[in-house]
């Protein structure tokens, strides 16, 4: 689990650099714009499949699978959560980064 993070972080640094190196001087909204293209990007493969576990639970529990069971599987969801954290502080950590490194 801690490469999910380790990668996440290092794809929301090289894309928060390419937009501010695409975004025209003195440009408003595109810490916002970045932002909610990546919490998209990590929703949109994200909901269907909660939808279809929701679904498979429903089934599940009418056919008599043990419901403590069932509960586990969507707990493994709780990983969006600090990845969105992790994308919303990359432009701190960005220039943090840059401000401690030099370049």
């Amino acid at each position: 689990m801690p490469a999910f993070f380790l990668v996440g972080g290092y794809s929301n640094g090289v894309s928060w650099d390419a937009t501010l190196r695409k975004a025209e001087p003195g440009q408003i909204g595109k810490y916002r714009d970045w932002f909610a293209s990546r919490v998209q990007r990590l929703i949109n493969p994200t909901f269907p499949l909660l939808m279809l576990w929701a679904v498979l639970a429903v089934i599940l529990t009418q056919v008599g699978f043990p419901r403590e069971q069932i509960r586990m599987a969507p707990a493994l969801g709780w990983a969006l959560v600090p990845g969105s954290i992790a994308g919303a502080a990359s432009e701190v950590t960005a220039a943090r980064g840059v401000d401690r490194l030099g370049s």
